[in-house]
């Protein structure tokens, strides 16, 4: 979503006075916000980066914003789209008369295991239709795993690695300490994520039967993509008291669950970075995530967290060994993965995209 974009533009042409960030986008990644408020709307953030916000009709369908692009076609130096399977990409392509420079980031849609689950052959006529046009093509991948992983299509497009960045300023003398959580009477454990199949909630739900006698307490929230009302199925069937649901959460909501939280845990599979995690790691919380995620590259030696296989008796072994191990954990290995992906750090990588 263009929303964990701003911090980032924001910083770039603050400092950069001869940079100028447009961002057109639709009002469908911003969930439970007041959409009214965002529709056909634009937001100045300072003189040289605005966005403006699209009415949306079907899902993400917004004539607005296809009038939008068709209108400042010959305004952009650069274009940088932050999608891949889109209408709207397509649209740009077959527009883009001067063929100009187009960045595309795919978002981990080009990784092979999540080309193939949906409309497969749909998306390889999709790829050819995008290599027909787009003839000036960079690939932006978020670290070396998504490259890895995704599928070689595009043989003489280039290609290069910008890692996300955080939407969160650098904490400042927090002093954080881990207490040891072994006599704590409840564990509490985090997810924050949308509600569909390839987050693997249900794997947390199977956690937390095998837990319902002990002290972890689960809390997952997110807006809804398909997989809640099976979710909360398996919770009533079980007839589970240790896990929460919750609907979209605000930033002031996500912020407060992360204070209360002791561990953050998303078994997702098919990321391209996982900005949720990053989240964390700017709150102090030990994470668990997929191996061979994006996080498998940056979590070196497992100092901020542990690496699960896709079953709910590695999440159980992962959780007991974070907890027993929990006051060694060190705020200076947090502070330097928040350093790695600050938005300042991540601008001068962003800025040479461009030179």
């Amino acid at each position: 979503p263009s929303i964990y974009l701003h911090k980032l533009f924001n910083y770039i042409t603050n400092n950069k006075k001869n940079l100028e960030i447009k961002v057109i986008t639709t009002n469908y990644d911003i969930n439970n916000i007041n959409k009214k408020k965002y529709s056909n709307l634009n937001k100045n953030y300072n003189k040289n980066y605005k966005v403006y916000y699209s009415k949306t009709l079907i899902k993400q369908l917004s004539l607005n914003m296809l009038g939008k692009i068709f209108k400042d076609r010959r305004y952009y130096e650069i274009i940088y789209f932050n999608s891949f399977f889109s209408f709207y990409l397509i649209f740009l392509m077959i527009i883009n008369f001067n063929r100009k420079q187009i960045f595309i980031s795919p978002r981990g849609q080009l990784i092979y295991e999540n080309l193939k689950k949906n409309n497969y052959f749909l998306k390889i006529i999709f790829l050819k239709i995008i290599l027909f046009f787009g003839k000036k093509i960079t690939l932006v991948f978020s670290g070396v795993n998504e490259k890895k992983n995704s599928i070689n299509y595009f043989h003489n497009s280039k290609n290069i690695i910008i890692p996300n960045s955080s939407i969160y300023d650098l904490p400042k003398g927090n002093n954080v300490s881990f207490t040891s959580l072994k006599n704590k009477d409840r564990i509490n454990v985090l997810t924050i994520s949308r509600f569909s199949r390839r987050k693997n909630l249900d794997l947390i739900i199977k956690c937390a039967v095998n837990n319902q006698n002990k002290k972890y307490y689960f809390t997952i929230a997110g807006p809804d993509y398909g997989s809640r009302a099976e979710i909360q199925k398996l919770i009533t069937k079980n007839k589970l008291t240790n896990v929460k649901l919750l609907n979209f959460v605000d930033e002031k909501i996500k912020n407060e669950l992360f204070l209360k939280s002791d561990i953050f845990l998303l078994p997702s599979e098919g990321e391209n970075f996982g900005n949720i995690f990053l989240e964390a790691v700017y709150h102090y919380k030990p994470i668990i995530y997929l191996q061979n995620s994006p996080w498998s590259e940056i979590n070196i030696n497992n100092k901020i967290g542990l690496a699960v296989s896709k079953n709910e008796k590695s999440i159980n072994e992962c959780l007991e060994r974070i907890v027993e191990n929990y006051e060694k954990f060190k705020s200076e290995d947090f502070e330097k993965i928040q350093k790695q992906f600050s938005y300042e750090v991540i601008s001068d990588i962003f800025l040479d995209l461009i030179k």
